[in-house]
């Protein structure tokens, strides 16, 4: 085991060139880790975020919703039912290192060096799986034109290292499906973490207002 005490600030409280940097690493990370697969195919502890895996989500998630209400669960199966949808598009036959929750919080910069390091951190759910689902978390919430700043300064970086990328209305697509399966992440633990009422509520609104746009 390595531990590093890592100097730096999660980059949501940073200025967006920090998260334009943050979008600009992931698709090197993923440039080499695709050209060495062979060494993601020897860590056989790692998730395979693969089809499997994104049903496997969802059935947790109606499990845990129909335990908490039976009502709920009924709104939620509509979605369920168009799922596989979904998981086809998620599940890209590009396979490479993904961190699982590449978010805001997870990624330190440290402006105490030029040019500034960045360092993901909490790689427990890391897994091999397809490339823009750690995008999908990093920009949630963006909204043009600053998510398409962000989505080409992706496409740069991975493209120059061997990252094939689909065109922006594509990856977009893609985008809200990762955003749909991270609303079923938190729905499959609902019940197991006693989320409050409200928080319930809230993630059915966004599985409602999300499968509108991409079902």
């Amino acid at each position: 085991m390595l531990l590093e005490l890592v100097p730096g600030t999660p980059i949501r409280y940073c200025e967006f060139p920090y998260w334009l940097s943050a979008a600009g690493w992931l698709g090197r990370m993923q440039g080499y880790f695709a050209r060495h697969s062979t060494l993601l195919e020897k860590c056989d502890f790692l998730l395979r975020h693969d089809e499997h895996f994104f049903h496997s989500v969802a059935e947790k998630a109606a499990r845990s919703v129909f335990e908490r209400s039976p009502e709920l669960a009924r709104r939620l199966a509509p979605v369920l039912s168009e799922y596989d949808r979904v998981v086809k598009i998620l599940a890209s036959p590009f396979t490479t290192l993904v961190h699982g929750s590449y978010g805001a919080g997870q990624v330190l910069a440290d402006s105490g060096v030029e040019p500034p390091r960045l360092c993901p951190i909490d790689w427990e759910f890391a897994g091999v799986g397809p490339a823009l689902y750690d995008l999908g978390v990093l920009v949630d919430g963006f909204k043009t034109p600053r998510l398409d700043e962000l989505l080409d300064t992706y496409r740069r970086e991975a493209t120059a290292h061997g990252v094939p990328v689909p065109d922006n209305d594509m990856m977009k697509r893609v985008i809200r499906c990762c955003r749909l399966h991270r609303v079923m992440h938190h729905l499959s633990r609902c019940t197991e973490r006693n989320y409050p009422d409200t928080a319930v509520s809230s993630l059915m609104d966004m599985s409602d207002q999300l499968s509108k746009v991409v079902l």
